[in-house]
């Protein structure tokens, strides 16, 4: 679990490699990760509400997000894989539909009651900086019109989501099925890369207090702490403006910090694969 309170000191230390050793470390890890999971013959899942940039967030953390000829997909309400082939396919990855939805519900059996154990989850939030369809959004904006209601709506739809998903691991735990660890991957940290919404972020999301943290403090109770652990990891992948309504917040990170941080979570998701 999350040890210290996250701020713009500690997440910005500098990088000691240059950009492109970045990218090639990241791509080497992703890589180690894949090979160990092929081995294992088992999967991880990405999960999170629909806009919280899942699917982003794996192409960066496979290395295809930071290509310069690089564009973002458009939302999908359908299952997504990265597939290895040794042989034979094997789904290394699945990234679940976020919206509510009879795919999202098929995603999530499959997943947590399949043949296939899984190793472990990365479940992602945005701290409230959801990306909406157009029309969704429209009809969002009459009931929530400024940004921090927009915000605060997104973020307790969040906690809903998370108790769900908190349902099927504990399910698939009881089969013996995994999962052995939780990512809580706090995303879209350039949007509130400063001291005080850092610290908003890590009380909310990863702190004693927090309903995040009672959920999984809860969880680890249950299943054992031996043999189920969590953290909470803020992250970021593209590096983008949002706006919502009239009122906007610019990034503010740079690639290398970005790219530190993408690194945080691929050495915290290969030392579990490695330890589990």
């Amino acid at each position: 679990m999350p040890v210290e309170p996250w701020s713009v000191a500690t997440l910005a230390a500098r990088a000691t490699l240059t950009a492109y050793g970045q990218r090639q470390q990241i791509a080497s890890t992703w890589q180690k990760i894949l090979t160990k999971i092929m081995r294992r013959q088992s999967s991880i899942a990405i999960t999170g509400v629909g806009g919280v940039g899942k699917t982003v967030l794996s192409d960066h953390l496979s290395g295809e997000g930071l290509r310069i000829d690089y564009t973002p997909p458009g939302r999908s309400v359908n299952q997504e894989r990265k597939e290895l082939y040794s042989g034979k396919r094997m789904t290394a990855l699945t990234v679940v539909p976020g919206q509510v939805s009879p795919q999202k519900d098929k995603s999530l059996d499959e997943l947590f009651d399949g043949q296939r154990r899984v190793d472990g989850v990365i479940h992602v939030v945005s701290n409230g900086f959801v990306t909406l369809r157009e029309q969704d959004a429209r009809e969002l904006a009459q009931e929530h019109n400024d940004l921090d209601r927009f915000r605060e709506f997104q973020r307790n739809k969040e906690v809903e989501d998370f108790k769900e998903l908190i349902g099927y691991v504990k399910s698939s735990h009881r089969k013996g099925k995994g999962p052995a660890w939780l990512l809580l991957a706090v995303n879209k940290v350039d949007l509130y890369y400063e001291d005080t919404s850092l610290k908003d972020a890590y009380r909310h999301y990863a702190a004693p207090g927090g309903q995040f943290f009672a959920s999984l403090d809860q969880l680890g109770a249950s299943l054992g702490r031996t043999d189920f652990e969590w953290d909470a990891l803020p992250v970021c992948a593209a590096l983008d403006h949002f706006t919502w309504e009239e009122e906007g917040v610019r990034s503010t990170l740079l690639p290398g910090q970005r790219n530190k941080l993408l690194l945080g979570l691929l050495k915290a998701v290969d030392d579990r694969i490695s330890a589990s």
